[in-house]
């Protein structure tokens, strides 16, 4: 997230651009990524053999530039989704990791709410779901018929709003039965059940100024109603569990009848 959260803040530019891709690989010392200085191809063993030949290396910053400025513009979401997502990989600037980065920026692309941002978010998930299912659609793109593309990404759209909705009607049903559990508070308790890699209790109470008695008696409590189970350093919450699941489960079959469809 911490890739994601960096092109949220500063924007499209080719140095945000490289900063988030030197995170999303690893790179722990922070030095910005550069594009690639050399010839690429996918798919093949050699450049005569490949499905693809991006750009020379000579017109990456200009190419760059251009998609990033339309990236930007006032264009629907969906559509500069889209588009994004079929230039990044046809531009491929770097050398490595270009299918997580135009993931990742199809997540950034989205207004400033949060429902937005989680439908972004969502779609791009469908996207690292189905990698080899959406780069079929690119042949209609370069058979002239960008239409049926378009389409497809007004599906996902559709889609990834109702599919948040859902989302937030769940949050809201483990909020209600969290209440019943421990009481006022439930919300900010769900949120960092939620959002924590490893639930960590002390660590939550902690945040949540928690005094060691009031620890000792929710743990009790959400340990009795099942919310939490097995050893404090290795705690893991079931009811979220299933939900994510469920979700999942959902977003995978959903989306990958939506890239089967051609219409």
């Amino acid at each position: 997230m911490r890739a994601l959260d960096l092109l949220r803040a500063h924007g499209w530019t080719t140095d945000s651009l490289c900063r988030a891709h030197a995170i999303l690989l690893g790179n722990d010392r922070c030095v910005p990524s550069r594009f690639r200085d050399s010839i690429a191809w996918v798919d093949g063993a050699s450049p005569s053999l490949a499905k693809l030949i991006p750009p020379p290396t000579s017109a990456l910053h200009e190419l760059m530039h251009d998609l990033l400025t339309f990236t930007g513009s006032s264009s629907p979401t969906w559509f500069r989704q889209a588009i994004a997502y079929y230039q990044f990989l046809h531009i491929h600037p770097f050398s490595d990791g270009n299918g997580r980065m135009s993931r990742l920026l199809v997540a950034s692309i989205a207004g400033h709410g949060a429902h937005d941002q989680s439908e972004a978010l969502a779609v791009a998930i469908a996207l690292t779901l189905n990698r080899v299912a959406m780069t079929r659609h690119f042949d209609a793109v370069r058979d002239g018929d960008i239409q049926i593309y378009l389409d497809l990404w007004h599906r996902l759209a559709a889609w990834a709003a109702g599919f948040v909705g859902i989302a937030v009607q769940h949050e809201q049903r483990l909020q209600s039965e969290l209440m019943t559990v421990v009481g006022p508070g439930a919300g900010q308790l769900l949120t960092h059940l939620c959002s924590a890699a490893a639930i960590h209790l002390h660590s939550i109470g902690k945040r949540l100024n928690w005094s060691s008695k009031i620890l000792a008696c929710r743990e009790q409590q959400l340990r009795s109603a099942g919310w939490i189970t097995g050893a404090s350093n290795e705690l893991t919450c079931p009811p979220i569990n299933r939900t994510r699941v469920d979700l999942m489960n959902s977003l995978r079959t959903d989306t990958a009848r939506i890239l089967a469809s051609q219409s």
